[in-house]
Formats: structure tokens, sequence, C-alpha cells
């Protein structure tokens, strides 16, 4: 079974929103000031930002992450247009583009791939069904093998958003920008039990750490 497609469909979220940007240039446009400032601030220079755009006839499945040159060719992060429904100005765009490059800082690429390897082909040896379908198999896999790797993930996936976190701070903004972030994309379809415990959590060490609410004109005071 090909890794790439554990992967991927291991994030087969569906947003199926509103952008919460009037103009699609706007949006692009603090993607790519988002990610000038969290490069220089990270010190990430080699990472490349790839920005893709969602149709109808080729959705994306989320809306930002990271890949290691291994998959992508290149180490990158790839910011999809759909990630306007859950980031709503610069400061919330700046939040996702850090932690995502926050990930290459970090290493978790390497130890994440690695682990989830591991596993995989651990599961691989070991599986004895017979007559499924490619896709049927891969999401077996998944649904077995993702609890196993839920710690690691926990564990790396809290560590970007403290980066993350930092870089907002570092930039003059509130770091609750980033729990507006996580709280509407844990809405979109396709998250599982595992995936809303873990959402949860990280928005509330984001309120732990927090100096104060953050109130948003359009939005009210952050409480998730």
């Amino acid at each position: 079974m090909n890794l790439s497609l554990l992967l991927a469909m291991s994030a087969s979220l569906v947003s199926g929103g509103q952008s919460l940007y009037d103009n699609p240039a706007a949006f692009r446009a603090d993607v790519e000031r988002a990610f000038r400032v969290a490069q220089e601030s990270m010190g990430q220079h080699h990472v490349r930002l790839v920005y893709s755009e969602s149709t109808p006839s080729s959705p994306c499945t989320i809306g930002a992450r990271a890949l290691p040159q291994e998959l992508a060719g290149a180490d990158v992060v790839i910011v999809c247009s759909n990630l306007s429904e859950a980031a709503a100005n610069y400061p919330q765009v700046l939040f996702a583009v850090s932690h995502e490059l926050a990930h290459h800082k970090l290493d978790h690429l390497r130890t994440g791939f690695a682990r989830v390897r591991e596993l995989l082909d651990e599961w691989t040896k070991n599986d004895k069904v017979a007559g499924e379908s490619l896709e049927e198999k891969s999401a077996r896999a998944v649904r077995e093998i993702k609890p196993k790797v839920m710690p690691l993930v926990r564990r790396q996936e809290l560590e970007a958003d403290e980066s993350a976190e930092g870089v907002l701070r570092q930039a003059g903004f509130h770091p609750l920008h980033g729990a507006f972030v996580l709280d509407r994309a844990r809405r979109w379809e396709g998250r599982d039990e595992l995936d809303l415990r873990l959402a949860q959590e990280r928005i509330a060490a984001l309120q732990r750490r927090a100096p104060r609410p953050l109130r948003l004109p359009s939005v009210g005071v952050f409480n998730p």
C-alpha cells in the first residue's frame, strides 16, 4: 500500500462552506505575506509555498498542510483557497501558515512519517483480510493505525500551535486568533472523534496561555 495514499485518506476533510474573505485576491495576498513573515521568524527559507485553488471539479481536502521532500519533491507548505473558510483575516492566516512551517522547523515530518511507515509496514505484514478493494483496505488501515499514531500527532500539533502562537505574538497579534481558525476547521466534515478531541485540546491550550479574551466585531468574544 502506498504511504502517500494513506496520508491523503487520513486527511480527507470536506469544508463545503463559504469564504470569510470577500476578495479571493486579498486572501492569496495575505497567504503570501504570512508565509514570508513566518519564514523569516522561523528561519525556514528553504521551504516553498504552494498555493492551490479549490474548485468544484477539483476540491481541496484540507486547508493547509506541510509535506516533506520525500512526498512533494521539496519541503513545502501547501495552502488551499478553502483555508479562507476557516481563517477570516491576516492574523488567522498567519497562524495557519506558521503552524505548518513549524512542522518543518521542529522536524515533525521526518519523525511523523517514520512512525506512520513503521506502523503501516507492521499492519501490512499482519493483515490477513482478503477480497477488499485498495480503497477499502486503505480506509481500514487508517481506522486501525490512526489510534496508535495519535499520541505522536497530539504532541506535534500542540508544539506547532505553540510555535505559531509565538509568531503571532512577535507580529503583535493576539494568540487566540489561532483558536478561531481551529474552531471553524473542526466543524468540517470528515473529522472523527479522535480529531475532534484533539481540536478541543488545542483550542483549550491556546486559551490557557492567552493573556486576555479576544473580541472580534464580526464574531464576538471567542468562546468555542
